[in-house]
């Protein structure tokens, strides 16, 4: 479902380059929920960037669905919303709309708008009886949770994390990994988490270490 061949990232400054990421070969197949481990500035970031078309490689490759990503950013910018869903660690929800609002919104700017599909999305991360609460309303993890029906919205074929609960505590950050597992196996999205915590590990498929640019490692969770 998405797959990355020898794909490197460079960052030129004026008196240096930065090797963010170092011919790494990467692929997770639809229904598959793996983890990229490693400490920060590892290149989780960068690898999940190029995964998921926000940024394009210096050298190599990276597909989903098995569509390459162009160059273009525009072309780029229209795949993103027909086959990509991406959390962060901030939740990035408009403070002043409903959680129902908020989750509406990549649906309104791709015209596809359906009330019940904001609906659907809300009950299936636990929170139909919150929709009318704005964010400053609500928890962090219930914030989260509405980011994550908000990424689901356009029915992406891959969702991507990157460090989703660096702001929340021990017993969210359960649940949302929890919530990714149940993702992947009742909807069959490929789902892709980037952490550095190593006990949200034994709910993935595959963990895959990255280190200094360098994916150098992938095994089944202990």
């Amino acid at each position: 479902m998405v797959k990355a061949t020898q794909l490197s990232k460079t960052y030129r400054l004026p008196n240096e380059s930065i090797h963010a990421l170092k011919k790494a070969d990467f692929e997770a197949s639809a229904g598959e929920f793996v983890i990229v481990m490693g400490p920060s500035g590892a290149g989780k970031t960068t690898l999940l960037n190029l995964l998921g078309g926000l940024d394009a490689p210096t050298e190599g490759s990276a597909a989903v669905n098995g569509q390459t990503w162009s160059k273009n950013e525009k072309e780029r910018a229209k795949m993103r919303q027909e086959t990509v869903g991406f959390v962060f660690q901030e939740f990035h929800l408009l403070p002043n709309l409903t959680a129902l609002e908020n989750v509406e919104m990549p649906l309104f700017f791709s015209r596809k708008k359906n009330g019940r599909i904001a609906h659907e999305l809300l009950e299936a991360v636990g929170l139909e009886h919150r929709k009318e609460h704005r964010p400053p309303e609500m928890s962090g993890g219930e914030m989260q949770r509405t980011a994550i029906a908000r990424a689901l919205a356009n029915r992406p074929k891959v969702l991507l994390a990157d460090e989703p609960t660096g702001n929340l505590d021990v017993r969210n950050s359960m649940a949302v990994f929890q919530l990714f597992r149940k993702l992947a196996d009742s909807q069959g999205l490929a789902v892709v988490a980037a952490t550095h915590n190593a006990k949200l590990a034994a709910l993935a498929d595959r963990v895959v270490r990255l280190r200094d640019g360098v994916l150098n490692e992938e095994r089944s969770p202990a």
